[in-house]
């Protein structure tokens, strides 16, 4: 079973694609996840790339990501580079 991490980076990339898909402009999803349109930007934009766990959860349950495939969300390119 997946657990999601304490700080999770998250893949701005891939992000901005599966709310795109959502039909949901920036400010809408922001207030959603309740959070800034300002910070989902950063995320989106590689900017800012970490999220704490309640956040990551909120993102995920509004794509509609089931638990199993939440790791389509992380970014483990940091994690990759270091092995």
């Amino acid at each position: 079973m997946f657990t999601e991490p304490a700080g999770v980076r998250i893949a701005g990339t891939r992000l901005r694609q599966l709310r795109k898909l959502t039909g949901s402009n920036l400010k809408t999803f922001a207030a959603q996840i309740g959070c800034s349109f300002q910070y989902l930007s950063q995320l989106e934009r590689g900017t800012r790339k970490h999220v704490g766990p309640a956040l990551f959860v909120r993102i995920c349950d509004e794509l509609e990501i089931a638990r199993t495939q939440r790791r389509e969300l992380i970014d483990e390119s940091a994690s990759e580079a270091a092995a």
